[in-house]
C-alpha cells in the first residue's frame, strides 16, 4: 500500500532545522511492505520513494552526501488525506538519484521509526 506524499521536509543529524524539498519532488509515496507473518497487522517496513524533478540537484546532492553519515537524517511527512503531520522519521538512504539519466531516489524507515507510520497503513 502507498500514500501519497504532499510535503517533505529533510533534516540532517548536523542541520540546526529541517530544509523543505517539496519543491524538489515531482513525485514521492511512503510504501508499506508487507509483513509475511499473516499475524502480525502491521508492515514488515517502509521506504519513502521519490522521483526528483531535473532541477532538484541540491536536494540530489544532499541525499549523496547523507549516505555516508553515521547519524541517520530524518524526514518530516505530510501524506495525501492525512491531516496529521509524522514529524523527524529517521531514514537511511537506499537509492541516490543521477539527474539527467535517473531521477528515483529511496529512502528506508529505519525501524525505530515504524511506529510513527503503522497507524496510517
Amino acid at each position: 500500500m502507498d500514500h501519497s506524499i504532499r510535503a517533505l521536509e529533510w533534516k540532517r543529524a548536523d542541520d540546526d532545522a529541517p530544509t523543505d524539498v517539496t519543491d524538489a519532488i515531482a513525485a514521492g509515496v511512503v510504501s508499506a511492505t508487507p509483513h509475511p507473518d499473516d499475524n502480525i497487522d502491521h508492515p514488515k517496513g517502509y521506504s519513502v520513494k521519490l522521483t526528483l524533478r531535473p532541477d532538484g540537484a541540491a536536494f540530489a546532492d544532499a541525499l549523496q552526501e547523507a549516505m555516508l553519515d553515521l547519524d541517520p537524517p530524518t524526514v518530516t511527512i505530510r501524506l495525501d488525506d492525512v491531516d496529521e503531520v509524522i514529524s523527524d522519521v529517521p531514514v537511511g538512504v537506499s537509492k541516490v538519484p543521477h539527474l539527467g539519466e535517473q531521477n528515483e531516489a529511496e529512502l528506508s524507515v529505519k525501524p525505530e521509526g515504524h511506529d510513527q507510520l503503522h497507524g496510517y497503513f
